[in-house]
């Protein structure tokens, strides 16, 4: 197995301080959301700020993590292409496509967290967006749900390794 590149624990505060010498209360930005003035020193002396940290310092200078690696000469990490290939998108598809790219990053970035989490009540609570299934009562929804909800804790259940709960009759 090939060895891989270990990644450097931190990241070049170049960035930071360029943006610190835009704009003299670009620090007190940093210093209100409770970065010290000690801790902002100490990356500067140790030639970096932690991996972990860049992305939060990033959204406070109002970048995202990736345009923070940018400016540090740094390759952002590589998205993998789908192993099936798309079918060829619709004309409204690409409409949207090229909007976006038109964006501001921030914007980008709230896109894409709408989306997960649309995405996730979709897969998990799809009742939410499209309410009860059509031709059942609401009595016979709450039934139905009541139990998908148990299966799931037993699922649970089972998967720690303890017994599921006894069907009550």
């Amino acid at each position: 197995m090939p060895k891989r590149k270990a990644v450097p624990e931190t990241v070049s505060h170049k960035p930071l301080f360029d943006w610190f010498a835009a704009d003299k209360r670009n620090r007190g930005k940093l210093r209100a959301a409770g970065y010290t003035d000690g801790r902002i020193t100490n990356w500067k002396r140790r030639g970096g700020i932690p991996r972990g940290e860049v992305g939060a310092v990033a959204k406070h200078m109002g970048i995202n993590y990736d345009a923070y690696l940018l400016r540090a000469g740094e390759a952002p990490p590589k998205v993998e292409e789908p192993s099936a290939p798309y079918s060829t998108p619709s004309d409204e598809a690409l409409e949207i496509a090229r909007a976006f790219d038109q964006m501001q990053p921030q914007a980008r970035e709230y896109i894409r967290e709408q989306v997960f989490i649309y995405t996730v009540i979709d897969k998990s609570f799809p009742w939410l967006r499209h309410g009860r299934p059509l031709g059942k009562t609401y009595a016979a929804f709450e039934k139905w749900h009541v139990e998908n909800i148990a299966a799931k804790r037993d699922l649970e259940l089972q998967r720690e390794g303890l017994k599921p709960r006894e069907k009550s009759k």
